[in-house]
């Protein structure tokens, strides 16, 4: 194995800079390690929704596909599940790099999967770190007034694909039923996503459950507040940082 290639998910468009800052990331060991960096051209694909949402699916030909691989590992921010299939096809080794969901602890810290045995089988932090971490932050925390025993409903961004499902991007409205019977007659606070929200959205989640609205407000403040219960969602990584702060 002698030459790197480094990739994104180019079939979901606007991913020039997630390039630039993954090449920065990762270039300076791929050269210590003699490894020549190679680049996929940036493609002329339609980018448009539909077609992403093909390649979540699998759907589609790969654009890895005209290219030789051979002696090639190709590391990647967010590789398309098409071109990990046609990785594990060709038999090329990959590795995968995410932004991890617990995004409270000291730096950004990444998820990583893989091809190659030796990085697959590397432990992440522990517990007792991880927890350590959600604990210090507890003590600083610039909580809000909650009323005990309350309900927090967590937005998404409407276009992030971890909330594709089922073949579809899903919104909490889907689950309208659900997250009603979750409100179980208590207090219910709701959390819009800080960058990339609908209001179409969070007036209906407010409407249909009587929230009380969360804006400007720190989300591990609210989690730290001592008083919220569960926390509902639909597919956000606050979901998974929420049990290190007692919430269901």
């Amino acid at each position: 194995m002698n030459k790197a290639l480094i990739l994104v998910d180019h079939y979901r468009g606007d991913q020039d800079r997630n390039l630039r800052i993954v090449s920065a990331l990762l270039s300076p060991t791929l050269k210590a390690n003699g490894l020549e960096l190679t680049y996929l051209a940036k493609p002329l694909i339609d980018t448009r929704k539909t077609i992403w949402e093909e390649t979540l699916d699998g759907k589609g030909v790969s654009l890895l596909s005209e290219l030789n691989l051979e002696s090639t590992l190709v590391i990647g921010f967010e590789i398309s599940p098409l071109d990990i299939n046609h990785l594990n096809q060709q038999q090329v080794e990959w590795i995968n790099i995410e932004i991890h969901p617990l995004r409270f602890m000291d730096d950004l810290y990444f998820n990583v999967t893989s091809s190659v045995r030796l990085i697959s089988d590397c432990d992440g932090l522990s517990e007792h770190i991880i927890q350590s971490f959600a604990d210090n932050y507890k003590i600083n925390a610039k909580t809000p007034k909650i009323d005990k025993n309350s309900l927090l409903i967590i937005g998404q961004s409407p276009k992030d694909k971890s909330v594709y499902i089922d073949r579809q991007f899903k919104n909490l409205t889907n689950y309208i039923d659900s997250i009603t019977a979750a409100t179980c007659g208590g207090s219910v606070y709701y959390k819009p996503h800080p960058y990339a929200t609908n209001k179409n959205i969070d007036d209906a989640i407010i409407k249909a459950t009587n929230a009380t609205i969360l804006d400007g407000t720190g989300l591990y403040d609210v989690f730290s507040s001592g008083n919220i219960y569960r926390a509902t969602g639909i597919s956000s990584s606050a979901l998974y940082e929420a049990p290190y702060f007692g919430i269901e």
